[in-house]
């Protein structure tokens, strides 16, 4: 049995969500295919993550520098 606390699935009959698969075989206890599908979505999300993190550096790259620097020559 499988409890999922504070969680809704919203399902749509055009998409398939992959939590939606997950849960799926998980409760038909094919733990293979829900640990492969696990596998791709944190490769997905940690992907995601990490194209945030180059953007927001590449944006916000001068003003940190000079949020530091200023911080510097302030303290002195």
């Amino acid at each position: 049995m499988t409890a999922i606390s504070a969680v809704i699935f919203v399902v749509s009959g055009r998409w398939n969500l992959i939590t939606v698969a997950i849960l799926g075989f998980v409760e038909n206890s094919d733990f293979s295919q829900a640990a492969a599908l696990s596998m791709i979505l944190i490769a997905f999300v940690m992907a995601a993550l990490g194209l945030i993190q180059l953007v927001l550096t590449s944006v916000f790259k001068r003003r940190i520098t000079e949020f530091f620097r200023d911080a510097e020559t302030s303290g002195n």
